[in-house]
Formats: C-alpha cells, sequence, structure tokens
C-alpha cells in the first residue's frame, strides 16, 4: 500500500510539473487526463470549448464549457485540470451527468472527499474541485462512460488591471496538445460594458 500511495504521489507530482511547464498563468484550457491500460496518464480529447465572458468596468467574469470524449472500451475515472488566472475566484462548476447539469457545492476540503469516495462506492457520478497550489484547480471526476462525452463547466471571476485609462483582459488558448489534436468547435463570445 505504502508502494502504491508513494507511485501515486510521484505520479501526481510529474503531471503537475508537466502541467507548470506547458501552462501559464494565463492559459485558458482545461484538460481532463485518464489512466490508459498500462496505467500511464492521458489526456482525453477536447471535442468542444466555448467561452463567454461579460467584463463590467474592472470586473471580469468568465465562463467555460468544455466536452471531452472517451474513445475508450473502458469506464474511466478523470481528473479535469484548469489553470486559473492569478487573481481569480471560482464562482460556480458543474458537471453534466445523464444531460442535466448537476451544479458544485462548496464545502471543506475532507468533508469534500468523503462525500466523494461514498458516491464512487455508490457507482454514481461524483466530481470533486480541489485547489492544487498556485492558479491551478483539479476536479475528479467519475465515471466517464466508454464511448461517450464527459461536459464540465468553470465559471470564474477576476478583477482586470487599469493601465493609461484602459483594461485589458486575455484568454490565451495555444497549447502544444492542440497542434496534435484541434478542437473540433470553439467559440469565444465577449460582452463589454463600461
Amino acid at each position: 500500500a505504502s508502494k502504491a500511495i508513494t507511485t501515486a504521489a510521484a505520479d501526481l507530482n510529474d503531471r503537475l510539473s508537466a502541467l507548470e511547464a506547458e501552462w501559464d498563468d494565463e492559459h485558458g484550457l482545461g484538460e481532463l487526463t485518464v489512466k490508459d491500460e498500462a496505467g500511464k496518464t492521458m489526456p482525453l480529447e477536447i471535442k468542444r470549448h466555448h467561452v463567454s465572458v461579460t467584463i463590467v468596468d474592472q470586473v471580469a467574469q468568465t465562463f467555460v464549457d468544455e466536452v471531452f470524449v472517451n474513445h475508450t472500451d473502458r469506464r474511466l475515472e478523470g481528473v479535469f485540470y484548469y489553470p486559473l488566472p492569478d487573481d481569480a475566484a471560482v464562482g460556480e462548476f458543474a458537471m453534466f451527468v445523464d444531460g442535466k447539469r448537476v451544479a458544485g457545492e462548496g464545502l471543506e476540503q475532507q468533508r469534500a472527499r468523503q462525500i466523494f469516495e461514498y458516491i464512487v462506492r455508490q457507482q454514481r457520478d461524483p466530481a470533486l474541485l480541489e485547489m492544487v497550489g498556485g492558479n491551478l484547480f483539479k476536479m475528479r471526476v467519475f465515471p466517464i462512460e466508454p464511448h461517450s462525452e464527459k461536459r464540465i463547466q468553470l465559471g470564474y471571476t477576476q478583477i482586470l488591471r487599469r493601465s493609461n485609462g484602459r483594461v485589458t483582459y486575455a484568454y490565451p488558448l495555444f497549447s502544444e496538445k492542440l497542434l496534435k489534436n484541434p478542437l473540433r468547435e470553439l467559440m469565444v463570445e465577449v460582452r463589454a460594458a463600461s
């Protein structure tokens, strides 16, 4: 058991290091990773990435809606990673279960993990969102059914910097992974008012 925990911790540290190396603090793509049959961590394909931004004065509310695809023949447990801007605060998160949106609820960390494990044992669809350091959030997702899609939504708010009377908002979409597996659908909608 101790060896398995050490291996799992090393795998998580390797994954976090890889994510930190690829993503700067303004990166805008989430990633849903799973273990393949050999136990190696791999990302699921991003089928759709929709972003809706509302900016009023210096406050930006960003809502991200992503759909991931499980092309395997196996039911999987995954981990969704999302890097937020440094000054952002998560306001909402949700996962779709049987076509219905199930909104998340903020709980104390230990209590949230206990509930997650209980739900997994009952073979239901839980999600557990945690901050894992810096501005990187992770959400455990189970189950991801074979040959299915998993839709995840995340909303956050941030205060934008003002310089020379201008407010700037950035939502970078560059990723090396997208060179290998381009998005099938991308939509970015921005509304601004002052």
